[in-house]
């Protein structure tokens, strides 16, 4: 069986605490978010939002859970990169703490299984 990766597009948090939603999560192996920011930090600390909820993917308050590894949240800054290895969820955002201006951004980039 092989793997390919796939560009799935970039959260973005401007002037706003909340990002825009990626979908199609439940079909990857592992993702990977790479800082895509011109700017050295953020405004605030940058958590990993998922949904396990389909329906809650477009939602800004419902289904969504703080991301979590050895019992701490997820956190990501700008410059880093961030590996999610256990993948059983719908969607994927980012929340600031702060208001990010000017904007933050991650690319997201998916492994997915092929063949069989």
């Amino acid at each position: 069986m092989s793997t390919y990766l796939k560009d799935m597009g970039l959260l973005t948090i401007q002037d706003a605490t909340l990002s825009n939603v990626i979908n199609g999560c439940e079909d990857c192996e592992t993702m990977y978010l790479f800082s895509n920011s011109q700017t050295s930090a953020s405004v605030g600390t940058i958590t990993v939002q998922i949904s396990a909820i389909k329906d809650a993917a477009t939602s800004t308050t419902n289904g969504w859970a703080d991301l979590t590894s050895g019992g701490s949240d997820v956190t990501i800054a700008a410059g880093n990169a961030c590996p999610i290895t256990d993948t059983g969820f719908y969607a994927i955002r980012v929340r600031s703490s702060g208001t990010e201006t000017p904007a933050i951004s991650f690319r997201v980039v998916g492994r997915f299984k092929v063949g069989r």
